[in-house]
């Protein structure tokens, strides 16, 4: 595994019924915002935006029950399919369509969590309350990793 480890923290704007959050690095520098339709009746499609508000990436639920299932789209193209493989929302299995697969077990009564996959990326996420400070090891394309990773964090959200 690489010794370099990156750090970013995803901080939210309000509540997650808002949606909205900010995706920066570990000096707060923002890299990305995302944001949420607003009044959506079941799941709104995320949007993760560059700072001008450039959409780059839409999160979208593709199926509720039994276990929840969402795409991650760029250019009208998935990069990744998120997926919950049980019907405890404590386990999501992230599928990039470069080949990664990555699998987060996330504990709710704990402030910790990881996931990681067979090629060597490891996160870790510590739950600051609204906020996540995120250090990941090993190379991956941070923006739909992130990206990735707000679909899970939507899904703490709304748990709480």
């Amino acid at each position: 595994m690489n010794e370099h480890a990156d750090q970013y923290i995803i901080l939210s704007k309000g509540t997650w019924l808002q949606g909205e959050f900010e995706i920066c690095d570990a000096d707060g520098k923002m890299l990305w915002i995302g944001k949420s339709e607003r009044f959506a009746v079941m799941w709104p499609t995320l949007t993760v935006a560059d700072p001008s508000g450039m959409a780059l990436l839409t999160a979208e639920r593709k199926r509720m029950f039994p276990f929840a299932r969402f795409v991650l789209m760029e250019d009208n193209n998935p990069v990744c399919v998120i997926r919950q493989p049980n019907v405890f929302r404590q386990q999501f299995v992230m599928e990039f369509t470069n080949g990664v697969i990555c699998t987060f077990d996330m504990p709710k009564l704990r402030g910790t969590f990881s996931g990681e996959s067979i090629t060597g990326l490891k996160v870790e996420v510590a739950v600051d309350r609204y906020n996540w400070n995120i250090t990941v090891h090993g190379e991956m394309s941070r923006l739909h990793l992130l990206s990735a990773l707000t679909v899970l964090y939507r899904e703490w959200m709304k748990s709480d």
